[in-house]
């Protein structure tokens, strides 16, 4: 049971950053590297917050994004509990 924790927290975690990095390929200009810095990738992120009239945007971007994880953690959670014990019952 633990590896299913184990791999539910991983795609947590890569959907989590995959999704900040398709906001960021969204919002920079089109003469900005990519890859410039971290801050610059979550500043864009938070520049969506901002966006959506959030009281503070780069805390409500962070609260947003936990949510995010914790929901795409509690969703291949159930999934892969399910299916492992399935396959723990035949």
């Amino acid at each position: 049971m633990r590896q299913v924790k184990r791999i539910a927290l991983l795609i947590s975690l890569f959907g989590s950053i995959s999704f900040v990095l398709f906001i960021h390929s969204l919002v920079k200009l089109s003469n900005e590297p990519f890859w410039d810095s971290p801050r610059q990738i979550y500043s864009n992120f938070a520049f969506v917050g901002l966006e959506l009239g959030l009281p503070s945007p780069y805390v409500s971007s962070a609260i947003f994004l936990l949510l995010l994880a914790l929901m795409i953690y509690g969703f291949w959670y159930f999934v892969l509990r399910f299916f492992y014990r399935r396959r723990q019952q035949s």
